[in-house]
């Protein structure tokens, strides 16, 4: 069994039981592999926009044999994500502007999501905003420590805005 960070641990211990996962900005697919070897989620799309993170990202799930219960596409975003593809998307390692750029690029994608697991690097305020604004609420956060960083977990619902409700 893959061993995790406590920040990537803190990210799978969010994931809701069943769900299929979009992770943007997958890296090395490590959350994704994880949680295929729990049985966790039943599939996963892993996206990055840079070959290298792809590459490695095919790797690994081939060392492991989940090559074929998750796909590894490129994409800017969610640019090759299409609606109803998964019912959670993570993503995490990133700056907040960075982050918050790639849900403005996609909102109707973003938040065809039933939940939404973000960990920004920085300026969360900026995350923050543009989910207060889109009318989801944080469900769950986890704030840690490790290796002298902080971090922060956001588990957000997206289900007001897709029935329609407002955040109260």
């Amino acid at each position: 069994m893959l061993t995790l960070s406590k920040r990537l641990q803190t990210i799978c211990d969010l994931v809701t039981p069943g769900v299929r996962i979009c992770d943007v900005g997958c890296d090395h697919a490590y959350v994704d592999i994880r949680l295929l070897q729990e049985e966790k989620i039943p599939s996963a799309l892993a996206m990055d926009v840079a070959d290298g993170p792809l590459a490695t990202a095919k790797s690994n799930l081939e060392l492991t044999g989940l090559s074929n219960c998750c796909e590894v596409r490129k994409s800017d975003g969610l640019a090759a994500y299409e609606p109803n593809e998964a019912d959670c998307m993570i993503c995490a390692g990133m700056g907040g502007i960075l982050m918050r750029s790639l849900l403005e690029a996609e909102p109707e994608k973003a938040l065809s999501f039933s939940e939404l697991l973000l960990s920004p690097q920085s300026e969360i305020h900026l995350v923050r905003e543009w989910l207060f604004r889109n009318g989801c609420r944080i469900t769950d956060e986890r704030f840690l420590e490790e290796d002298g960083k902080y971090y922060t977990v956001m588990k957000i619902s997206c289900r007001a805005v897709q029935t329609g409700q407002t955040g109260t």
